[in-house]
């Protein structure tokens, strides 16, 4: 029943105020239907075991070569897909986004294996229209996969031309059932020296028109594009999102959807004391973070999971790599209401938190991190899992989506 509240709560999204009665009457048809659909389910239907791959393990089937691609850090869920993104933290990574098929054969030994996402990317690797490092990826209520690649810049092939290959950093939107591009925004006019582009979100606005939000950690910044207009602006963080003596190392933002259409972005920096908060109509019409606001102060160093795609956020506190927190951004910022949701039992560490709306629950993705990204480990060290939320044996109750997380029309 969780999930048919999923998709009422969905179709009473942003553009109800513009729906006509005939259209609120389909709707609620539509409601009762997938109402029933969801009664009916049960555990069975549901497969809440985890998915666990090594190495970053990837078949090209054009070659029919397999390679070791290393660690996924982030990861979207559509149907039983998971897409990864694998930063080149190696530099034996040949595909830096990837998919894996979730289902688990019966009877068998099932070994999960990637396979190049989008799967018709140039086969020279120094292409600048090949994915070059995806370092985030998320996907829309449309099935697009959108990719943050931050591009890179390989040494002249030859000495009689000294010029680098540079493969501008981009935004790509991909369909997720066969990859066919749908959008690319090249961001090489929008950085400078100093740029470290890091999470993406995307937005629909009142409209229906979608703009992607870009965290640039090293200008102290967002990257704010219309896809509609083919046009990016960037807007400057307010003076005191973090000290002047406090590194500029990560800016988290998550994207908290509302009922009433006024999205939010939330934003810290790892570093940065408080978590803040500005309405992403600000971003995309006044172009400005005048508006923000702090939040709350941090009690500690938070690393920003996710959110369940509407109005609850996932984090970790950094000195605690064993459990994950639920806060409903709804409530006050304060420790009585973080609700632990995760605890491993492993020495994995969570990077990323996202729904899995195929079995109406949160699921986390984790890795060998710390161990992965020491100097003398290899690509086909890494260790990767997607796990549900779970404290103990038991899938948490928090881990159930409930009249949050839906991806919204």
């Amino acid at each position: 029943w969780n999930l048919s509240q999923d998709f009422c709560q969905l179709f009473r999204s942003t553009s109800e105020g513009r729906l006509n009665h005939r259209m609120r009457a389909l709707q609620s048809l539509v409601c009762t239907a997938l109402a029933l659909a969801c009664v009916l389910a049960t555990d069975d239907d549901k497969d809440m075991e985890p998915v666990i791959w090594t190495g970053g393990e990837t078949l090209d089937p054009r070659t029919g070569q397999t390679h070791f691609n290393g660690l996924a850090t982030r990861c979207q869920i559509h149907e039983h897909w998971g897409f990864v993104a694998i930063p080149k933290l190696k530099p034996d990574v040949q595909s830096s986004c990837a998919k894996l098929d979730m289902r688990k054969q019966i009877g068998v030994q099932t070994k999960h294996i990637l396979t190049p996402f989008p799967p018709n990317e140039p086969t020279d690797p120094q292409s600048p229209k090949r994915l070059q490092s995806v370092v985030d990826l998320c996907i829309d209520h449309l099935n697009s996969v959108w990719v943050l690649d931050v591009g890179a810049i390989y040494p002249p092939k030859n000495e009689d031309d000294p010029t680098p290959i540079i493969c501008h950093p981009k935004i790509c939107a991909y369909n997720a059932a066969d990859g066919k591009l749908r959008f690319e925004m090249n961001l090489l006019p929008y950085v400078g020296p100093m740029s470290r582009l890091q999470f993406i979100n995307v937005d629909y606005d009142e409209h229906g028109d979608p703009f992607v939000h870009v965290s640039d950690a090293g200008t102290k910044a967002l990257i704010v594009c219309d896809v509609k207009r083919n046009t990016c602006h960037r807007v400057e963080l307010p003076e005191d999102v973090i000290s002047d003596y406090a590194p500029r190392d990560v800016l988290y933002t998550v994207l908290v959807r509302k009922a009433n259409g006024r999205n939010k972005l939330y934003f810290t920096y790892r570093s940065g004391e408080s978590l803040w908060c500005v309405n992403t109509q600000d971003l995309q019409k006044d172009k400005s973070c005048s508006k923000a606001w702090v939040v709350g102060k941090k009690e500690h160093k938070m690393i920003i999971l996710g959110t369940d795609d509407w109005e609850s956020m996932y984090f970790r506190w950094e000195e605690n790599t064993k459990e994950v927190y639920k806060w409903n951004t709804e409530t006050a910022f304060d420790s009585k209401n973080f609700l632990l949701v995760h605890k491993s039992h492993t020495d994995l560490t969570p990077t990323h938190a996202m729904a899995d709306y195929k079995n109406g629950v949160m699921r986390i993705c984790l890795g060998n991190l710390i161990d992965y990204l020491k100097h003398d480990t290899h690509t086909k060290e890494a260790k990767n899992s997607l796990e549900v939320m779970a404290i103990g044996d038991e899938p948490s109750p928090s881990s159930h989506l409930g009249h949050s997380g839906m991806r919204e029309l």
